[in-house]
């Protein structure tokens, strides 16, 4: 699918109306605005997110069905929608350069220049998607880990794959049953369980985190829990030294002192932080 390049400027002046109407909160009512202004140009990253909402662009018999999704790109001053597509996004990451995303349909999308390419296919739905090694990985329902340009698999897991990251170097997975484990050929190793899915990982300040279904944000490896939500939490980003939780809540906070930046009226169901000049002749000028 082909799509126009829509910016939502966000300075002092519109981000009001805009966020109001858009967006779903009123700046004089939150601290999202003094945030921003912080974050502008200091060293040039991009949130990359997706958010999936429930009906589809068409009817059948008079009623909405299914769920579509939309991925838009975030730099402290302006809002691309970069795509949108009926299905659910649940992975996303950057790789080359390029905004990839996997979809319940069982593809892995490469949008260029707002047009969405598949790059891969496979038997059951997309969970995950991390660059490891410089190669782009992918695991979901179908229990492989891929490498998804060659479609080596790199490792079987015993349950759905719904989360991956690299920490220290290191590939690690997340499943359907609570399990996060460090990823490995003949086995995975089990380092903690949760009592839910867990839906994210990454590495921020030297330290793994994990988010989902429990509705908490862990220090992984220290059982330690640094923030409470109130519903399951889809996705972890490091934005311009910072991290960031969202999910089914539909707002994006800062994980540590609370404060909100974005409300999108949806799911969001997958970030991914990337330096802007990486994107540029891309999404930006």
């Amino acid at each position: 699918m082909e799509i126009r390049k829509r910016v939502y400027k966000v300075d002092r002046m519109s981000i009001k109306i805009r966020q109001t109407k858009i967006f779903g909160f009123d700046l004089d009512k939150t601290e999202i605005d003094r945030g921003i202004e912080e974050k502008r140009g200091r060293d040039g990253d991009v949130l990359i997110f997706s958010v999936t909402r429930c009906g589809s662009r068409g009817y059948y018999r008079g009623y909405y069905i299914g769920y579509y999704s939309e991925i838009y790109a975030f730099d402290g001053k302006s809002i691309i929608k970069i795509t949108e597509i009926d299905g659910w996004v649940q992975a996303l990451t950057v790789h080359n350069g390029e905004v990839h995303f996997g979809c319940d349909d069982g593809k892995i999308y490469r949008n260029r220049n707002f047009t969405n390419e598949v790059v891969a296919e496979r038997k059951g739905w997309i969970g995950a998607l991390t660059v490891y090694n410089e190669e782009l990985h992918d695991s979901g329902s179908y229990r492989k880990i891929y490498r998804t340009y060659s479609d080596d698999v790199v490792a079987e897991t015993e349950g759905a794959v719904t989360a991956l990251t690299v920490y220290r170097g290191e590939l690690y997975g997340g499943d359907c049953y609570g399990k996060i484990y460090k990823v490995n050929d003949s086995r995975n190793k089990v380092i903690a369980e949760r009592d839910g899915e867990v839906r994210a990982l990454i590495e921020y300040n030297k330290m793994l985190y994990d988010g989902g279904g429990y509705r908490m944000v862990y220090r992984t490896y220290a059982g330690e829990v640094v923030a409470i939500r109130s519903d399951p939490i889809l996705s972890l980003a490091v934005w311009n030294g910072e991290l960031y939780d969202s999910g089914y809540y539909g707002i994006i906070f800062n994980t540590y002192n609370g404060k909100a930046i974005l409300d999108m009226r949806g799911y969001i169901t997958s970030m991914a932080s990337v330096k802007k000049s990486v994107l540029k002749g891309l999404y930006y000028d």
